[in-house]
């Protein structure tokens, strides 16, 4: 889901107007890996800036344009109609509904090349893995995922199946 948003977001060019969100529509945050954060916002469509404000009126939110705000303060306006129709209604659709899906195994593997580089891993899917967590152990659907290092040492993962949260990570000696 996180890909998707983000890949339209990517598709969004400069337009011209105020970068004034809508009161009326969603607003999505992203947290972002350097830290801070991104807001998506429907933008404003007022045809004069000035009087609506004086009545209390709210500016219908932009059919093509959102607002992006980031942590620092600046904003932009762009023109994105995919954006601007799924933060007014088209988020809806995507919200999971019943059991939450399981990363499946290249899902998983793919995550661990993230953690340490290594091409090949191995993976197996347990049903209930034991987590100790402050309130208790919390037993989660999990991979176990293990690679060889060159040098002959192993490095073994435990990801959470559903959320890919890495639950344990052990780098074990080569034995002689």
């Amino acid at each position: 889901m996180i890909a998707l948003v983000l890949d339209r977001l990517v598709g969004s060019r400069l337009t011209a107007g105020p970068a004034e969100p809508s009161a009326a529509g969603g607003v999505l945050h992203v947290a972002l890996r350097r830290g801070g954060h991104l807001a998506v916002e429907p933008a404003g469509e007022c045809p004069d800036a000035a009087a609506p404000v004086e009545r209390g009126y709210v500016c219908p939110p932009s059919p093509s344009d959102v607002v992006l705000r980031l942590s620092d303060g600046r904003a932009l306006r762009v023109r994105n109609p995919w954006m601007a129709g799924w933060l007014q209604e088209g988020w809806r659709g995507h919200l999971p509904v019943g059991a939450p899906q399981l990363l499946d195994r290249d899902a998983a593997i793919a995550l661990a090349r993230e953690q340490s580089g290594l091409p090949a891993w191995q993976a197996r899917f347990v049903d209930a893995y034991p987590v100790e967590r402050s309130g208790g152990t919390e037993v989660r659907p999990a991979w176990l995922l293990e690679a060889e290092l060159p040098a002959g040492q192993r490095i073994r993962l435990v990801l959470d199946a559903q959320t890919g949260e890495v639950l344990r990570l052990v780098q074990l000696e080569a034995l002689p």
